[in-house]
This record gives structure tokens, C-alpha cells and sequence, in this order.
């Protein structure tokens, strides 16, 4: 067994979504999944993944299946499951992969609390340079 830690999903995917369309499809191949994280700007789910040896493929192809899945849905009557939209589930970004079937539980705490500092700097950023150019206008005024 191996196990992994991945970001799935973009544009606002939750745990919810991701619990819809992708958590079934990778139980009902023999995959688990013990650990999911929704950061605060919502931009993508954490999740530690654990199964056998071709992680990275058999989340990809799941991603894949339901993408499209999901696309054909709208295409042919608009999008009837508003928990999970297809473009969510257009990518992932493997943060690390393992030779067993405990690491990415382990490291999970770890990665989602970095995760969450950047994410948080990031909003600090964009409100002191909002703040700057409030500050600038109302000077100039």
C-alpha cells in the first residue's frame, strides 16, 4: 500500500463536492481517504490518499471520469448537482507520495497548517495594499 497527499480540485471545490462526485468513485476502487482539509479561500481540498501503488493515476482518472461526466450533465440540462461543478475538478497538484500507507496521515497536520499560513498571508497582502490604496485616495482628496 502507498498514500499520498494531494490538492484536488480549483475554483471553490469543497469538502462537500469533493465528498459528491470524486470521494465514491475512488472508494469503489479500493482507495480511502482519512484526511480532507478545506482551506479558508476555498480554492482546493487537501486530502491524504491511501491505496495501492498508482495513486497519482487513478486520481487523475477519476478527476477525469467525473469531469467529463459532469460536463455531459450540462450540456444536456444545465447543471442539476450545484454541490460540484465539473471545471472543480479539472486538477490537482501532488504534494507527495509514499512507500506506505501511514506517512500522508502523518504529514497531513503539517501540510494543511502551511497551507493555511500562505493562505492567510496571502489576505493579509491584499488587504494592507486595499488599505494603502484607500489611504493614498483619501490623501489625495
Amino acid at each position: 500500500m502507498a498514500s499520498g497527499n494531494f490538492l484536488v480540485g480549483n475554483d471553490g471545490l469543497t469538502i462537500e463536492g469533493f465528498d459528491y462526485a470524486v470521494l465514491p468513485l475512488l472508494q469503489k476502487a479500493g482507495y480511502s481517504v482519512p484526511d480532507k482539509y478545506e482551506s479558508l479561500n476555498r480554492a482546493s481540498v487537501l486530502i491524504s490518499l491511501i491505496g495501492k501503488e498508482d495513486l497519482e493515476k487513478t486520481l487523475a482518472g477519476v478527476l477525469n471520469g467525473e469531469y467529463r461526466r459532469l460536463m455531459d450533465l450540462t450540456r444536456k440540462n444545465g447543471n442539476p448537482h450545484q454541490v460540484v461543478h465539473a471545471h472543480q475538478l479539472s486538477d490537482y497538484k501532488t504534494i507527495g507520495v509514499y512507500s506506505d500507507d501511514q506517512t500522508a496521515s502523518k504529514m497531513f497536520a503539517s501540510i494543511a497548517l502551511q497551507i493555511q499560513t500562505k493562505n492567510s498571508a496571502d489576505e493579509l497582502d491584499k488587504l494592507l495594499e486595499t488599505l494603502r490604496v484607500t489611504g493614498k485616495a483619501l490623501s489625495s482628496s
